[in-house]
């Protein structure tokens, strides 16, 4: 080189040196934590759903009146049905609606559980339990709004019986 410009001096040998580079990033941690949490989770809220299924539908007997939810030909009805007696006290003949507590229909007769939730409806929202009237079920295989004559079974109120229409006969228990 040129006399003006002296040599630079040769760079050391690299040695290691504590806390000249930063240090490496934490290992990365996986979503399985955070799935497994949300899996509990669900398994819990399912399982107090399932509960409170239960004692909802167990508890019918303990109280003196539930709320009842109907969907029939898209509208919603919602009545307040008092408690009544078990399907015990049911006629002979008398086939319980599966999945309607406190509904039955007559062994041998065309009377399906969705007429029967109707007439039930009907029953209900027109006055209180133990009453003789006549009420309209809607027959959702005929579409046609039936007549049919409620009153109690052999006097006691726990069971109504629902006559009418083609001999259609439910039970409200």
């Amino acid at each position: 080189m040129t006399p003006n410009h002296p040599q630079p001096a040769p760079y050391p040998d690299p040695q290691f040196v504590p806390g000249a580079f930063p240090p490496p990033p934490p290992p990365r941690r996986g979503r399985a934590g955070l799935l497994v949490a949300l899996a509990v989770a669900a398994v819990a809220i399912v399982a107090l759903i399932a509960v409170l299924a239960v004692v909802l539908l167990r508890g019918g007997k303990e109280s003196t009146a539930q709320d009842r939810t109907t969907v029939v030909e898209g509208q919603t009805t919602t009545v307040s049905v008092p408690a009544a007696a078990d399907a015990q006290n049911l006629p002979a003949g008398a086939v319980p609606c599966p999945r309607v507590p406190g509904l039955a229909t007559h062994e041998g007769r065309k009377t399906s559980c969705e007429f029967a939730v109707s007439v039930r409806d009907a029953y209900i929202s027109a006055g209180p339990r133990g009453e003789s009237r006549v009420v309209n079920g809607w027959a959702p295989t005929q579409h046609a709004s039936v007549p049919m004559t409620c009153g109690p079974l052999d006097g006691s109120a726990s069971v109504i019986v629902c006559r009418g229409g083609t001999q259609s006969i439910v039970y409200l228990y």
